[in-house]
């Protein structure tokens, strides 16, 4: 499941008309490189349910051992994770968050 905000979900432009699904749902679309994020994090982390998206921290998580992760809206996202999952193993102590905005440069706290 992914809980995201309208920047993640691309509105028709005003000459075109709402496209209407099954049901006369709405039909939305999602920004690509969001929907390839989603696809790659949950190949590395099943257990996590809910994602955010917000103009300020991006594509963001809980782990199920409770560190929020912010991953930002743009970059390697596999890489992103690669060092995420680095980080958790070198740290003696669990931090209550960790920034990849920017992978290179990691922050956990």
């Amino acid at each position: 499941m992914a809980d995201l905000q309208h920047m993640a979900l691309r509105v028709a432009p005003q000459n075109e008309p709402q496209r209407v699904g099954a049901g006369g749902i709405p039909v939305v679309e999602m920004d690509s490189n969001i929907l390839d994020a989603l696809t790659t994090l949950q190949n590395s982390f099943s257990d996590v349910k809910t994602y955010y998206l917000d103009p300020q921290n991006g594509l963001n998580f809980r782990t199920a051992d409770g560190i929020n992760v912010i991953l930002g809206n743009t970059g390697d996202w596999q890489h992103k994770i690669d060092v995420l999952q680095s980080i958790r193993l070198k740290l003696q102590e669990r931090p209550g968050q960790i920034d990849l905005r920017v992978a290179e440069r990691p922050v956990a706290r």
